[in-house]
């Protein structure tokens, strides 16, 4: 499959650029809201005033859908047959539980958003479906839609992506004590847990066409239920899903890892463990970058932000260092870009890797190419 075009929404603003930017400068854009820390969205231009948590998933990602539709050359052909898919891990749990009273009509915290996304957009489809599968619902997304487009069943579709800091989710990890006092320092020396961000992205996939194009190689989904909020520091599961994409064999050795990166213990110990393995016999080991040191833990959207993120690596032939990280953990062995160290070029034809990890031990991992 071929990424046609892709737009998002984060703490940085209403577009890739603003995306690369802020990944670039290596900005913590983590600040406080009603007591508590996370990477917010801002608000609003218009208005200054954010809406319930389904609206303003639903502007997020009509915004990033617009961006999309912008980098689609040859734009959608009336003919096509359009399959979309929502990843996200809460949707607008926190309207479903107490703030909206028509919440209480709806089946769910999912399904209302994507409907409401398909109306706003005028999208006409009977190709729609949600994937909440923990923090690789993105992966797992982007894994139904190449499936979807081998089998022949759409020939173009879109991958949305995303979540919001509320009171359920933000004080659900506070109770995990997955979060740190201090800042994000991914696979750092002295981490000690995330932040939560806010994200949405919308990515815009279909067939080969002429030009540039940035491909979908492969992408690998993998369960282990070995606990409910971490994986097995073993990294077993990540490492079949990696292994599913071929590295080294008609996938190719990728040159940059965006990595899952959350900053806590036992996941950075576990995606370290499997890079050593995974590129134990790739000629040049790839360096690793990480988004989550700026944007927070962006929950189901964090992998559609890393794709974007890593397919604008390639695009550009350069890559960023990882926000927060000043001294790699001595134990680990992987070519970690600290804050400060210049990103190597990438080739015209480099590959990336980006991997998730999810609670439930659901993990994933999709690998990038770009064809010059």
């Amino acid at each position: 499959s071929v990424i046609l075009g892709y737009g998002c929404s984060s703490a940085a603003g209403d577009s890739v650029p603003a995306l690369w930017a802020a990944l670039t400068a290596g900005k913590d854009l983590s600040s406080e809201r009603g007591g508590f820390s996370a990477a917010y969205w801002p608000a609003q231009a218009h208005s200054g005033v954010m809406g319930s948590a389904g609206e303003e998933i639903v502007r997020r990602l009509l915004s990033a859908w617009h961006e999309a539709l912008t980098s689609v050359a040859d734009g959608f052909p009336r003919d096509a047959r359009l399959g979309v898919i929502l990843a996200t891990t809460k949707g607008d749990i926190d309207d479903w539980i107490w703030t909206t009273p028509q919440a209480a009509e709806s089946a769910d915290p999912f399904t209302g958003l994507l409907e409401d996304f398909l109306t706003e957009a005028g999208i006409d489809t009977p190709h729609f479906i949600t994937v909440s599968n923990a923090c690789a619902s993105s992966l797992s997304a982007l894994f139904l839609a190449d499936a979807w487009l081998k089998s022949g069943r759409v020939t173009h579709a879109l991958v949305l992506a995303a979540d919001r800091v509320g009171p359920f989710v933000s004080k659900g990890f506070g109770t995990l004590q997955a979060l740190t006092a201090d800042r994000v320092r991914p696979f750092d020396r002295a981490r000690s847990g995330l932040r939560l961000g806010e994200g949405a992205a919308v990515i815009a996939l279909g067939s080969f066409g002429e030009g540039p194009r940035i491909s979908l190689e492969a992408v690998g989904v993998d369960v282990e239920g070995y606990a409910v909020t971490r994986p097995s520091v073993s990294g077993e599961s990540l490492l079949r899903a990696c292994a599913s994409l071929r590295l080294g064999t008609e996938g190719g050795w990728p040159a940059l890892v965006v990595a899952h990166g959350t900053g806590t213990i036992f996941n950075d110990e576990t995606e370290d463990r499997v890079f050593a393995r995974l590129f134990a016999e790739a000629p040049t080991a790839p360096v690793i970058t990480a988004t989550k040191g700026c944007l927070g833990h962006t929950l189901g959207t964090s992998g559609a932000l890393d794709i974007i993120a890593a397919a604008e690596a390639l695009r550009r032939g350069t890559s960023f260092a990882i926000t927060g990280l000043h001294e790699v953990d001595p134990e680990f062995r992987g070519k970690y870009l600290e804050e400060g160290t210049v990103a190597p070029e990438l080739a015209p034809d480099a590959r990336a890797l980006v991997t998730s990890l999810g609670f439930g031990g659901i993990h994933a991992a999709a690998l990038l190419r770009r064809w010059p």
